[in-house]
């Protein structure tokens, strides 16, 4: 395997800001790219965390945080870390966007390059699954590098044609369920650390109830609020005849409101309180200067796109890529769910 033109280097801590004035200036770069969530993701993961910077002399061309980890003795990377509650991390590439297309794709390819210098001669990985944040839609480099991949696609909502257009793209049922939660006296407001740790703790709850063996720590959670809880950290929380009925955590970075976590749909008949909170949130992003909602979806819950989709977003496609070091390593293809 070839190395890039390019460096690889580890941030350290006094790269920090640096590396943040990249993450805030990039329009692909998701708020799980941020130094101290990136500490927080470290902490939990049980893996090597390597913030691995790309540069040419001084400048710097991108950033790729990675964690490393050990299954059955064999050296494995991931972005983001195994088992993690974020969806997509990856690269981020430096001025992707006001680039022409043949400087672009020349970047994305040694950047590509020089990661997987990294994490096949380097640190003599065997396995190596990245998850693109949606932006960059280009999956050639992936495959051009040796990588299955398979597109995903997450939901956004266009904000900058305002909230009343906003509101009549919603499928007229979503309509009707958000006027009727308002009917039957459902109220949401902005919450604080004591709602922000109850819906952690629906959603967890739930999650064990269905037998999910992974089920991402409390303390994972707490850690995060204590660093974005004023911040980056949104949360909207669903009251109906004194008690919490529903409500979700979002995050709010470089312009975009990104629905995280949301209480699971409560036994409540005839009132969709869920349907508010989503409406509330988007009002707020309205109001706040955000120019698209997210709705993040993962793609691998086709149950869920009833409820994602009728706020009728657009699609935006991100990538799962996943390489093998030879084609012996492939047969771990067969057990790739019990790996991840």
């Amino acid at each position: 395997m070839k190395s890039s033109k390019y460096n690889v280097t580890v941030a350290t801590e006094a790269e920090s800001a640096a590396w943040d004035a990249v993450v805030s200036a990039s329009p692909h770069a998701s708020p799980f790219h941020l130094w101290q969530w990136l500490q927080v993701e470290a902490a939990w993961s049980g893996a090597r965390f390597y913030p691995l910077i790309v540069s040419t002399g001084t400048t710097i061309i991108a950033l790729c945080p990675v964690f490393i980890t050990r299954r059955w003795l064999v050296p494995c990377g991931f972005s983001p870390a195994p088992r993690s509650p974020i969806l997509y991390l990856g690269p981020v590439i430096a001025e992707y966007e006001t680039l022409k297309q043949e400087k672009r794709e020349s970047r994305y390819i040694e950047v590509q390059k020089a990661v997987d210098h990294f994490l096949f001669t380097l640190m003599h990985c065997r396995f190596v699954r990245l998850l693109s944040a949606p932006g960059l839609d280009d999956a050639r480099p992936y495959r051009w590098a040796g990588y299955d991949t398979d597109p995903l696609y997450t939901y956004r909502l266009d904000l900058t044609v305002g909230e009343a257009a906003v509101w009549e793209r919603f499928v007229r049922q979503a309509r009707v369920t958000v006027k009727r939660a308002v009917r039957e006296g459902v109220t949401v407001s902005e919450g604080g650390r004591d709602e922000y740790l109850h819906i952690i703790r629906s959603v967890r709850k739930r999650l064990a109830e269905q037998g999910r063996v992974h089920v991402p720590p409390e303390g994972y959670f707490e850690d995060l609020y204590a660093v974005f809880g004023s911040g980056l950290l949104r949360v909207f929380s669903a009251d109906y005849k004194g008690e919490c009925v529903g409500g979700m955590i979002c995050l709010h970075h470089n312009g975009i409101l990104y629905q995280w976590v949301g209480v699971p749909k409560p036994d409540l008949r005839g009132v969709s309180p869920n349907d508010l909170v989503n409406w509330e949130a988007i009002r707020w992003a309205c109001h706040n200067g955000c120019t698209a909602y997210e709705i993040m979806d993962g793609g691998d819950n086709p149950r869920l796109r009833h409820f994602k989709s009728k706020y009728n977003p657009d699609l935006h496609i991100w990538f799962s890529a996943v390489r093998y070091s030879s084609p012996v390593y492939r047969v771990m293809k067969t057990i790739r769910d019990c790996l991840i």
